[in-house]
């Protein structure tokens, strides 16, 4: 059972995590809410400004919580097991959230340089019964309709035949099918649109891209269902894509307005348990951190006895110090007194 102060330190610690607080969050909340949270968790272990000009992340916050527990006889093993797992994957999961927003906004700004005529949509997020999906970008042109997938990697990428996604790490680790992934969004896409364009009495044309962020690294795509480029290369794909201008502008509109009355964006839970995580270092800190609270700030009433109890002997001994001093200085006139009578 902890003790009182230990509970209003455990609940303190709660009460300042407030970020991550919702069951759900839309796309564009998680990285913002994560962030605040790691940011909240390590300026509550560690002095703010020093936290800020270290940098320091969970993994310091983990580390440092370990050496206290080794200190105080391992009393929150418990907490620290699971929070050390914890904090693994929150820092994947912020990673995964930094790393695909950075390449999308990278996207973007290079949409931008675009210079034919179009209709842009970032993060167009469609749904077909149960089947859902996000796509990361859309352009319309007078030509054909581009659905840009993102990828934003640090590793070589192998995509074979099949479609399944290869990272290359000096051996080859299978990540998922995207070619499956981008069939569906391209499906979704084209549910969307096809009644709007069939009573226009047009075809529907679309042209899949996935396109990467990091340009330092090796591609290579063995699925003809779709290409694959880099950013620098994007704008240029659209502007000097070689086919017909089969989309009027009226087309180009209509087209726009079935994706606006289609997309219907939806909020879904984190991927990991926040609240867990949240109890787990906020028990780990009010066992490990708070006794070394009590013991240099908070004094008992015994040791205020204690304290005046040893003031006041103190105070005795002086002044009874001060008496013998006084006696003994009066008994040496004396004496000096008499040996001078004496003499005479």
């Amino acid at each position: 059972m902890m003790s009182k102060t230990t509970t209003e330190r455990y609940e303190k610690l709660m009460e300042a995590m407030s970020p991550c607080s919702k069951e759900l969050y839309f796309k564009d909340e998680v990285q913002r809410e994560l962030t605040e949270l790691k940011r909240v968790i390590v300026n509550c272990t560690y002095n703010e400004e020093h936290a800020e000009n270290l940098r320091l992340g969970l993994g310091d916050v983990v580390r440092h919580l370990q050496e206290k527990n080794n200190e105080r006889g391992n009393m929150a093993d418990e907490y620290l097991e699971r929070l050390t797992e914890e904090c693994k994957l929150f820092d994947s999961v912020l990673g995964r959230e930094c790393a695909g927003n950075a390449g999308e906004l990278q996207a973007f700004r290079s949409l931008e340089t675009v210079t034919s005529n179009n209709e842009m949509f970032r993060n167009l997020e469609l749904c077909n019964g149960e089947n859902r999906g996000e796509l990361d970008a859309v352009v319309i042109t007078s030509k054909a309709i581009f659905l840009i997938e993102v990828k934003n990697s640090g590793h070589d990428m192998i995509i074979d035949a099949k479609g399944n996604y290869f990272r290359a790490r000096g051996y080859m680790t299978m990540d998922y099918n995207i070619g499956e992934k981008v069939n569906n969004k391209e499906f979704l896409l084209r549910s969307a649109i096809e009644n709007t364009l069939k009573a226009r009495g047009k075809k529907v044309k679309i042209v899949n891209l996935v396109v990467f962020a990091n340009s330092k690294i090796n591609v290579t795509n063995r699925y003809k269902y779709f290409s694959t480029c880099f950013l620098s290369q994007l704008p240029h794909l659209i502007d000097e894509y070689k086919g017909e201008d089969i989309y009027a502008e009226e087309d180009v509109q209509e087209i726009k307005i079935a994706m606006e009355k289609a997309e219907e964006k939806k909020a879904y839970p984190l991927d990991l348990d926040v609240n867990q995580m949240k109890h787990d270092f906020a028990m780990a800190m009010a066992l490990l951190e708070m006794p070394e609270f009590v013991e240099s700030s908070i004094v008992t009433e015994t040791e205020t006895n204690t304290q005046v109890e040893n003031t006041e002997s103190r105070h005795s001994l002086k002044i009874i110090g001060g008496i013998s001093v006084a006696v003994t200085f009066v008994l040496a006139i004396v004496s000096a007194v008499t040996i001078h009578k004496k003499s005479k």
